[in-house]
């Protein structure tokens, strides 16, 4: 059992990785429906979250290879997934 969860953990993000770069694409929605008037609320806010998620993600993940195997991206994968149930809720 821990060997298959060691395994799943180190080929998250080759399994998951574009999807989630595609859904953190959308996240653009959340700070341009403020922009246009579709929903009230701050711009500031979700654009530092958006844009510290997306440093993260493009610049500093998928920028390094070898750091996609390790299990620390794992987490911040668990994380990011947590939070956005969250903050649906």
């Amino acid at each position: 059992m821990i060997v298959f969860f060691a395994e799943s953990m180190a080929g998250s993000y080759k399994s998951i990785g574009q999807f989630v770069k595609f859904l953190h694409i959308l996240q653009l929605l959340e700070v341009l429906h403020p922009l246009l008037g579709y929903t009230r609320g701050s711009v500031i806010y979700p654009t530092l979250q958006l844009l510290s998620k997306w440093f993260m993600i493009f610049i500093m993940i998928d920028g390094e290879p070898r750091l996609q195997n390790k299990p620390p991206v794992f987490y911040l994968l668990i994380i990011y997934s947590l939070n956005e149930i969250i903050r649906s809720v």
